[in-house]
This record gives C-alpha cells, sequence and structure tokens, in this order.
C-alpha cells in the first residue's frame, strides 16, 4: 500500500511517517510539507490513501480533495 503523509507541521509529519513505515503492508510513505506539494506528488505519483491535513499553506487538505476529485 502507498500512502501520502500532508501536514505542515513537521514533527508531526515524521511521528506519522515513521509509524506508518513500521506497518507490513506499507510499501511506500511519502510526505509533503503543504497542500501544493501534495498536487504536485499526486500528478505523477499513485497513492492508497492521503492523510492530509485540513489546514496548510499554499493549498488546505480540503482544496486538495476538491483538486481529486476533479
Amino acid at each position: 500500500m502507498k500512502l501520502l503523509v500532508a501536514e505542515d507541521q513537521s514533527m508531526l509529519r515524521n511521528a506519522l511517517y515513521q509509524l506508518l513505515n513500521m506497518q507490513p503492508d506499507v510499501e511506500e510513505v511519502y510526505q509533503v510539507a503543504n497542500g501544493q506539494e501534495a498536487i504536485e506528488l499526486l500528478q505523477f505519483q499513485k497513492v492508497d490513501v492521503a492523510i492530509l491535513d485540513v489546514e496548510m499553506p499554499k493549498k488546505t487538505g480540503l482544496e486538495v480533495l476538491e483538486w481529486l476529485k476533479e
């Protein structure tokens, strides 16, 4: 399973990355610091699950969801 963690707080983002990366069925965990980076990554990389912070700089998690729906 490929996951995306989009979180602007680096300590929380790194903790989620470490926790998720230890799971046996997780193949890859991508991490980005804002919604714009999430969109840029999702344009060329398919993920199975995206964990999106609602309030991030540049684009919010909700804006990323809207982009995904298009």
